[in-house]
């Protein structure tokens, strides 16, 4: 990643942005090279690791509350 931050081409279009993470840590990444005036393009810091796996499990795939928590029991998420 040092050398994605340090390529010129990204330094001179301005696309490393830092963002406040929920970790209470900033994180450094590179914004998306699309520009629009009428309709600028916003940021947010990524996931943590995991922070959506049990509501995607539930609401995605469908999965029981049981059904989950055996999941986790047995050490799958």
């Amino acid at each position: 990643m040092a050398q994605v931050f340090a390529n010129p081409q990204t330094q001179h279009r301005q696309m490393v942005v830092e963002l406040p993470h929920r970790s209470g840590q900033t994180v450094r990444l590179v914004r998306s090279p699309l520009n629009f005036s009428a309709s600028p393009v916003t940021h947010q810091a990524p996931p943590r690791l995991g922070e959506h796996s049990l509501q995607a499990l539930r609401e995605e795939l469908g999965l029981s509350d049981a059904q989950v928590a055996g999941l986790v029991a047995r050490g799958v998420v």
